[in-house]
């Protein structure tokens, strides 16, 4: 039943019980709209779609900041999703529980309005360069880590070493992440966070950190240089994997060797930030199973915790490297369809391979990859993960595995422009890609002026990206008579249409679509004149923090409406 909760002279707002319709016929007297489209190639740019901004953090000054121009796509559409790590140390350098988030709050107070952050919190960090907390060991040589300076005793902890051919280059101090201390720490801190920014609308999303390299829960590290002065050797013919690498995964009964985290122990971390962050969107890493697995099972949230993962348009080391069919602990048939379906309810974020290359991982990875005898390049047209042959093409990975949004900055070269054309080519495709893109395709409009009077709008919405909206957006129309040439309100609605339920129909992008159709019918009251008037449509936020949302439209005006066209509105019967 309608129930109009305003009526005014120039304006009424009703509510709509609406529901979507297949196949409906035309109705003789109906006025169709066929709104203009946005050309395929012109980006957009939402929450949870396309590319996104990404600030790092001066190990000195601990500070976000901007990455360096070059080091970022050229992209006509201005992001509203920004995105940073953070270490540990930084939010807790001044003692245990003195909590300092002046890092993240400088990021929020400069956000633009609409704008969002997401982050997440770093325990270790294998590349010492970029390490936060530099100490001075016992030996007199540094010690680098992510963690307060309270943790980075031998109690909670280990001391690995950067160079075992010289002492002089220092130390990584890596947490005991099976401590009972270090885990009530990380408990303490995330439940801090939570009570700071849980429902904030200024915070998009909060990735599932802390544990292991980067918090992308794995237990390795990058070499970005030949003799991995920068990092840990991940390959058994690397120098010194003996050394570190055997040590750093596993712990084979050693005395103080290195002790990856238990399945209860990343449980605990997981939990807590599910504990903390039941309002915010979390991200979870998907490197080990159980994790994954536990998270995805996870009840309460407001929102389905989604997924993150790192390295995308990279090689079999990498982005398809056990995912997403062969993670230890989460691949039954079961598991594997859960995180397949995720994309439904959740988004997956992820961002291209970066920061360096080295020759174990090379920078060419966008359009094809290398195979692990160097002989040849697979070709981009062959099948995805589940196909006989892997698929490394970041354009093709992301309609594969339906990702919402990549990361727009570190890009593997460190400069955009030492890409060739393909590469180029391939990572903006991928951000043209990613998303949604909706678009009414087709309006028909009946109004009928007999008894009380109704108008029926019948939409044909189309989603030519590759996932749902994950938020709870709203789509307004509204009916402007045109006076001497200046609009006036006259009535609004609410539409039934809920775009976290107009999935991709298509094949691929901008392929051939099957539309959702929905017909929302609202009172016409006698108030309204006849006339000529101009049909509107607004994607708008409830919360009014958002922008309104960019629709695949030409037409758009400066508040986010568009024009839909001009329909005639007859006079009420007599």
């Amino acid at each position: 039943m309608l129930q109009m909760r305003c009526c005014l002279p120039a304006l009424c707002v009703l509510s709509v019980l609406a529901a979507p319709v297949f196949g409906a016929e035309v109705p003789l007297q109906t006025q169709v709209l066929e709104p203009q489209q946005l050309a395929p190639d012109a980006p957009i740019a939402n929450p949870f779609s396309g590319l996104y901004t990404g600030l790092f953090q001066n190990p000195r000054t601990l500070a976000l900041q901007p990455v360096k121009a070059t080091n970022a796509a050229p992209w006509p559409a201005r992001p509203v999703d920004v995105y940073g790590r953070v270490s540990w140390h930084s939010l807790e350098a001044a003692g245990a529980g003195k909590f300092d988030f002046s890092v993240i709050d400088k990021v929020l107070a400069a956000l633009p309005k609409g704008d969002r952050f997401g982050f997440r919190v770093m325990a270790f960090n294998p590349q010492q360069k970029s390490d936060t907390n530099l100490a001075t060991g016992a030996d007199g040589y540094p010690v680098y880590t992510d963690v307060p300076a309270y943790l980075e005793t031998r109690d909670h902890g280990w001391l690995l070493p950067l160079d075992p051919q010289d002492a002089t280059q220092g130390h990584y101090f890596i947490p005991d992440w099976n401590d009972p201390y270090v885990q009530q720490r990380m408990a303490a801190l995330v439940a801090a966070l939570g009570r700071a920014y849980d429902g904030d609308p200024r915070m998009g999303w909060v990735d599932i950190g802390l544990y292991g390299s980067w918090g992308e829960w794995h237990t390795a590290g990058l070499p970005d240089s030949a003799d991995y002065k920068w990092g840990i050797p991940y390959g058994v013919a690397a120098p010194y994997f003996s050394i570190n690498q055997q040590q750093y995964l596993s712990n084979k009964g050693v005395a103080g060797a290195y002790a990856a985290g238990t399945a209860a122990s990343k449980t605990q971390i997981v939990q807590a930030y599910a504990s903390a962050f039941p309002k915010t969107q979390l991200l979870m890493l998907t490197d080990d199973g159980d994790a994954v697995c536990y998270a995805l099972t996870l009840a309460g949230q407001r929102k389905p915790i989604g997924l993150r993962r790192d390295s995308l348009g990279s090689s079999i080391n990498s982005f398809y490297w056990q995912f997403p069919d062969a993670l230890p602990g989460c691949n039954t048939a079961g598991d594997i369809q859960a995180i397949l379906a995720r994309w439904r309810t959740a988004p997956f974020v992820t961002e291209a391979y970066g920061n360096g290359a080295s020759p174990t991982f090379p920078c060419q990875t966008f359009e094809q990859v290398l195979p692990a005898d160097r002989s040849r390049a697979y070709n981009c047209s062959v099948a995805g993960w589940n196909g006989a042959v892997p698929n490394y093409c970041i354009d093709e990975e992301v309609l594969a595995t339906h990702v919402a949004s990549i990361k727009n900055a570190s890009l593997c070269s460190t400069d955009w422009s030492t890409y060739p054309a393909a590469e180029q080519q391939a990572f903006l495709t991928a951000g043209l890609y990613a998303g949604y893109r909706f678009a009414p395709a087709r309006v028909a409009v009946t109004a009928d002026r007999s008894g009380a009077g109704t108008l029926s709008v019948e939409t044909s919405w189309l989603n030519r990206g590759v996932t749902p909206a994950y938020d709870a957006w709203q789509v307004r129309y509204s009916l402007w008579l045109l006076r001497r040439g200046q609009p006036a309100p006259a009535l609004t609605w609410t539409s039934a249409v809920d775009l976290r339920q107009v999935l991709p129909t298509g094949a691929a992008p901008f392929a051939p679509q099957t539309p959702l159709i929905v017909r929302d019918t609202v009172v016409l009251p006698p108030t309204v004149p006849s006339g000529t008037y101009e049909l509107q449509v607004e994607v708008a936020d409830p919360t009014s923090y958002l922008a309104p949302m960019q629709l695949a439209l030409e037409g758009r005006f400066t508040d986010g409406r568009y024009s839909l066209g001009k329909i005639a509105i007859p006079e009420p019967s007599r």
